[in-house]
């Protein structure tokens, strides 16, 4: 190996290392410490958030959806702003891109969601969040 290849691999794994530090000191927020109620930095408020657990199952399925996909780390891009469907319902556009592909849903509005989708997509936090224990958490 001469000089210029050793100086090159040697930059490339400080880099890399510098990268997994930075990753490792994001905060993370779990179904617990997502709660203003449990944390002061939550982003969510328990008794607001709750009353997505009645809105029925296809309004559960893209809240599941875009839980697990924060959690798994998949990137998404949205509407900048909510948009209102012909019933007045607040919604946003997501189009959420996983390993192999990419889904679109209209992820319905609540309490707590632009803050989310903010944090979320400038890195502020991690998420690791397990949507049944989220409900149970909620629900407490």
């Amino acid at each position: 190996m001469n000089i210029l290849d050793f100086i090159v691999s040697e930059h490339k794994a400080k880099a890399a290392e510098i990268e997994v530090q930075k990753i490792e000191s994001i905060p993370v927020l779990d179904e617990l410490t997502i709660f203003k109620d449990n944390n002061p930095k939550g982003l969510l408020e328990k008794e607001k958030f709750k009353v997505v657990f009645t809105t029925g199952k296809l309004n559960l399925i893209p809240i599941k959806q875009f839980f697990d996909g924060i959690s798994e780390q998949q990137n998404f891009n949205t509407t900048p702003f909510a948009q209102t469907n012909k019933k007045g319902e607040q919604y946003y556009w997501i189009k959420q891109y996983g390993k192999f592909g990419m889904t679109e849903y209209k992820l319905p509005y609540f309490d707590g969601v632009d803050e989310l989708m903010t944090a979320y997509l400038f890195g502020m936090y991690r998420f690791k969040i397990d949507f049944k224990a989220l409900y149970e958490e909620a629900i407490k």
